[in-house]
């Protein structure tokens, strides 16, 4: 007769009951990621302002899906669908402070996905052209973020920017704000995807 070890048996159970508890791993997309639907209620064109507030509040943005938020109170956040002079149509923003465009990502029945979800997305790229300051952008887990910030290069014309998200996959929000002053740019795309050199990075 067999004889089963009794250590072997109990680590395969809790095992199985690990995987049953994990929570599972939601695919995420960006909503209008070329910016160029309108918020309803706006057209392309029209100014969509945040603030000033008192304290640090979001409200909606020109395109549909992406809100604003200000970080210091007093602060004014405008934004536009409109087209560049080398005819491309973005969300044109101006952030009077720290603060930025913000997206919880969706899933594939379009309902926003929750803070501390683990999703199939790693990895955030835009397409920036600056006016003045300079554009940060991040991905991660809804207002706590966490994944590591990167800061768009001082050139004229666009430029792409990406960066890996957090290396526990709870990625669920992007932010694309100023970095650190006041700043103006246009933002004509954001995708998100897997990418394991992400998973190797951030291992680190």
């Amino acid at each position: 007769m067999r004889t089963v070890n009794a250590f072997c048996l109990a680590a395969t159970l809790l095992a199985f009951a690990s995987a049953a508890d994990a929570s599972p791993v939601v695919s995420a997309h960006v909503h209008n990621p070329d910016f160029t639907i309108p918020t309803a209620g706006t057209a392309p064109g029209d100014a969509v302002i945040t603030g000033p507030f008192s304290t640090a509040m979001g409200w909606y943005s020109a395109s549909a899906g992406w809100t604003t938020w200000a970080n210091t109170p007093g602060t004014e956040h405008v934004s536009w669908i409109a087209t560049s002079v080398d005819g491309i149509t973005a969300n044109l923003f101006s952030a009077g402070g720290p603060g930025g465009l913000v997206q919880v990502l969706s899933d594939p029945a379009g309902n926003l996905i929750g803070q501390d979800t683990p999703t199939d997305v790693n990895r955030i790229t835009i397409y920036v052209k600056l006016l003045a300051g300079r554009v940060g952008l991040q991905l991660g887990n809804g207002g706590e973020a966490g994944g590591p910030a990167v800061l768009s290069r001082p050139i004229v014309g666009w430029q792409k920017m990406s960066t890996c998200g957090r290396g526990d996959r709870l990625n669920n929000e992007v932010t694309i704000y100023a970095g650190g002053a006041p700043a103006v740019f246009y933002v004509a795309r954001a995708d998100v995807s897997y990418d394991p050199r992400c998973d190797a990075a951030t291992a680190k």
